[in-house]
C-alpha cells in the first residue's frame, strides 16, 4: 500500500498540521473467511472538518499491488480509481470521478454516480450504474446489465447478453452476440452487428440497426415517437408486420404495404425459417431495407 497525503493550507505549517490528524488505517482478519484474509484500508479524516474542509482542502491517493487472486471492493467518494489485472470480482461504488477498468477475470459490478466509465477485457459479467457520465464497455466475455441516466454509452464485442435502461445521451453498440433488451428514452440509437434477437422500446429517439445474421426468435421494436431504420438480409425474417400512426412506411422485404386515412401497415411473405419481426412506430417513420451488398446482386442478375 503507497499513499501520498495532499494538503492546501495557507502556509506549510497548517498543511503538515492538518496532514498529521490524516490518519490511514489498514486491518486485517486474524481468522479467514472461506480461505481468504480480509484487509479493510481506511482514510479517517480529523472531526473538525473546519481543517480540511471548505478554503483548506485535502486529499489521499492510494496505489495498491495485490495478489493477481483478489476480490476487491472501493467505496470511493471523490478522484479517480483506476483498477487492472485481477482475478477475481471487483466492486466499485464511486460517487464523483472517472473510473477505468481493464483485465478483470471475474464479475465487474459498477455503481458510478458521477463521472465516466471505461471497462474493457473482462472475463465475467458486467452490472453497471450510475446518474451521469458517459460510459464505454468493449471485450466483455459475459452479460452486460447497465442502467444510466444521463451521458453516452459505447458497446463493443460483447459475447453475452445485454440489458439496457437508458435515459438522455446517445448509444452507439456494434459485435453483440447475446440478445439485447433496451429501453431508451432521449437520444440516437445505433446497433450494428446484431446477431441475436432484440427487444427495444424507445421514446423520442432515433433507431438505426443493422442485422448481420440470420435469425430465430421473436424480434420487437416499440417506437414513441421514434423513426426506425433497420437494414437485414433478406432471409433474416419469417414473418414481419410493421404499422405505424400519422407516418409512413417504407421497406425492400416482399410483402402487403396497406394504407388508411391515418395508419399504415406491412405484412412480409412469409418465410419458412428467420425469425418473428413486429414493429409499431407511433409518430415515427419505418423503414426496413435489405443489406446493399444483396440488392447490387440482383440488379447484377
Amino acid at each position: 500500500v503507497e499513499y501520498q497525503k495532499t494538503v492546501w493550507a495557507e502556509n506549510e505549517e497548517m498543511a503538515r498540521e492538518i496532514a498529521s490528524g490524516i490518519h490511514i488505517q489498514i486491518e486485517s482478519d486474524d481468522a479467514p473467511v472461506n480461505g481468504e484474509t480480509p484487509v479493510s484500508i481506511k482514510t479517517i479524516y480529523p472531526e473538525e472538518r473546519n481543517l480540511w474542509q471548505g478554503a483548506r482542502r485535502a486529499r489521499v491517493d492510494y496505489r495498491l499491488q495485490v495478489p493477481h487472486q483478489t476480490s476487491l471492493q472501493v467505496n470511493n467518494r471523490h478522484g479517480q480509481v483506476s483498477v487492472q489485472d485481477l482475478n477475481g470480482t471487483v466492486t466499485i461504488e464511486h460517487q464523483h470521478g472517472n473510473v477505468s477498468t481493464h483485465g478483470i477475470d471475474g464479475d465487474l459490478n459498477l455503481n458510478a454516480l458521477h463521472g465516466n466509465v471505461d471497462a474493457d477485457a473482462i472475463q465475467g459479467n458486467v452490472l453497471l450504474k450510475g446518474v451521469h457520465g458517459q460510459a464505454h464497455l468493449s471485450q466483455i466475455q459475459g452479460s452486460v446489465e447497465s442502467d444510466r441516466a444521463h451521458g453516452n454509452q459505447q458497446l463493443h464485442e460483447i459475447q453475452g447478453d445485454v440489458m439496457l435502461t437508458h435515459r438522455h445521451g446517445n448509444l452507439e453498440a456494434d459485435g453483440i452476440r447475446g440478445k439485447i433488451r433496451l429501453d431508451k428514452h432521449y437520444g440516437h440509437i445505433e446497433l450494428r452487428g446484431i446477431s441475436d434477437t432484440f427487444h427495444i422500446d424507445a421514446h423520442h429517439a432515433t433507431l438505426l440497426i443493422r442485422v448481420e445474421s440470420i435469425l430465430s426468435g421473436d424480434c420487437v421494436i416499440n417506437g414513441h415517437h421514434t423513426p426506425v431504420n433497420l437494414t437485414a438480409p433478406a432471409g433474416t425474417f419469417a414473418s414481419i408486420q410493421a404499422s405505424t400512426h400519422h407516418w409512413t412506411i417504407v421497406s425492400e422485404f416482399e410483402g402487403t404495404l396497406t394504407k388508411d386515412r391515418h395508419d399504415q401497415q406491412f405484412v412480409a411473405t412469409p418465410h419458412e425459417s428467420g425469425a418473428n419481426l413486429q414493429v409499431e412506430a407511433h409518430h415515427g417513420n419505418i423503414t426496413l431495407r435489405r443489406h446493399a451488398e444483396e440488392m447490387e446482386g440482383e440488379d447484377n442478375e
